[in-house]
């Protein structure tokens, strides 16, 4: 940050183990330079990491990076062009993940920032911050030894020592368990005891015996998640169904019924009209789940109008009830063979989980009606207004407003999106509010506003 602040340049390598924070530094840079009202360039090498940065995109998208650069290191943009004035007005570039790039690739974005900015210093004068791990995985080259991906990869490049080095070390994810953290470290450094030359033994304190039994996933949810003793057999059941019919897309055929798809919105068309029937016209997204699994999604005529306005970039969501099609090879994105049709039965129910950080004062409107509103701000540092109604006004309200300073986790599901652009909620008789969810990802988010906090 001083760097952009000085205006100076600056080049940086951030490493650590997984969990040691490297995601919620890029974040933090990110929302630190956009909320001056400055460009910040999210990338990433491989696009499940890039859709995970806010604002992400994959590095051969973002800088035009060709994918043969064996005879040429040159990226094709044009100092003229819109993307090379949004280079140059940038502050900071992010790449994540440049232990699995081609350092061609980075001494090609080198080559090119020198040329859009004029400056023959590294990268052009900017300040990028490259990070990753080279203990995770290297980049993939067809045939190549040992040696060959070696020589292949950032470390060998001229580029390397240039670099600024920083290291993270401690597993904030988790770091109450300081003997995983440990094998971890050891599996990652070659350092674990191997059988049959390439498999490790994974201790018993952290294996089920019976994977795939009932038992089992009982057992798991009571180890992982003892809060959930407090909960009634039928919320159990539910619990219970909601996780095994949530299911990521690659599992998602025409023979599935009953399906739940927890998915980001990654890529938003314009609206076209179809050239046999100009009576039809559609939009075409593209959703992405955890697994990295694409989907292109369409939406015609009136259902245009319903989904449009609550799907929007980047932002995650709750999908079931869509049509699945198998398609052609000339209409899939990646391996999987489906697209999705949004329907009037599709149900699509915005994924809404934040710290509170204020909340306002129980207000009367009308007659036997009252509201609160509560602001929540999520990793990505975007705020939410979510306006509780009635009894969820005084019974969550007051309970979110007595414990302000808790940093209490909302979950809020089935509210009604009233704008997005504010990212304004509101609840209504159908919707539930859950405080601090025994859930890995309410954890997760709580240690960060402990961080942040």
């Amino acid at each position: 940050m001083n760097c952009i602040e000085e205006k100076k340049k600056g080049a940086f390598f951030v490493d650590g183990p997984g969990g040691t924070g490297k995601s919620f530094l890029y974040r933090a840079l990110l929302a630190t330079v956009r909320s001056r009202g400055c460009i910040a360039l999210a990338t990433a090498t491989s696009g499940i990491v890039a859709s995970i940065l806010p604002g992400g995109r994959t590095t051969h998208s973002r800088f035009k990076i060709l994918i043969d650069l064996s005879d040429l290191k040159f990226c094709s943009i044009s100092k003229q062009s819109s993307l090379g004035s949004l280079i140059r007005e940038s502050k900071l570039i992010v790449w994540d993940e440049a232990p699995m790039a081609k350092k061609d690739t980075i001494e090609a974005l080198n080559l090119a920032l020198k040329d859009l900015c004029g400056c023959d210093d590294l990268f052009g004068g900017k300040v990028v911050v490259f990070g990753g791990e080279f203990r995770q995985v290297l980049l993939v080259l067809r045939r190549a030894s040992r040696d060959e991906t070696i020589g292949a990869c950032l470390s060998s490049s001229y580029i390397w020592s240039l670099l600024t080095k920083l290291q993270l070390v401690e597993n904030m994810r988790a770091r109450l368990d300081p003997l995983f953290t440990e094998m971890l470290l050891r599996v990652g450094n070659g350092q674990e005891r191997t059988y049959d030359e390439d498999l490790i033994k994974i201790p018993p304190s952290i294996a089920i015996s019976e994977p795939l039994s009932e038992a089992s996933l009982d057992e798991l949810i009571r180890i992982i998640y003892p809060d959930l003793a407090y909960l009634t057999e039928t919320e159990l059941s539910v619990n219970r169904v909601t996780m095994k019919n949530t299911m990521q897309i690659a599992r998602i055929d025409d023979n599935v019924r009953g399906w739940i798809s927890l998915i980001q919105v990654v890529d938003q068309g314009p609206i076209f009209v179809s050239q046999r029937d100009p009576s039809i016209s559609y939009r075409r997204f593209t959703f992405v789940d955890s697994e990295g699994t694409q989907v292109v999604a369409l939406a015609c005529n009136n259902n245009i109008r319903e989904s449009s306005p609550i799907l929007q970039l980047y932002k995650r969501y709750y999908v079931s009830g869509a049509a699945v099609k198998k398609e052609g090879p000339k209409c899939m994105i990646g391996s999987y063979r489906f697209s999705w049709t949004i329907t009037n039965h599709t149900f699509i129910q915005p994924y809404v989980q934040g710290v509170v950080v204020h909340a306002f004062g129980l207000k009367n409107i009308g007659i036997d009606m009252v509201n609160r509103d509560i602001v929540l701000v999520n990793q990505e540092m975007v705020q939410m207004i979510l306006t509780l109604w009635n009894t969820f006004g005084e019974d969550e309200g007051s309970q979110l407003a007595q414990t302000i300073n808790a940093g209490n986790v909302v979950v809020s599901m089935r509210v009604k999106v009233t704008s997005f652009h504010g990212l304004s909620l509101s609840t209504r008789a159908a919707s539930s509010i859950l405080i601090n969810p025994p859930t890995p990802a309410t954890a997760n988010l709580k240690q960060w506003w402990v961080i942040l906090d």
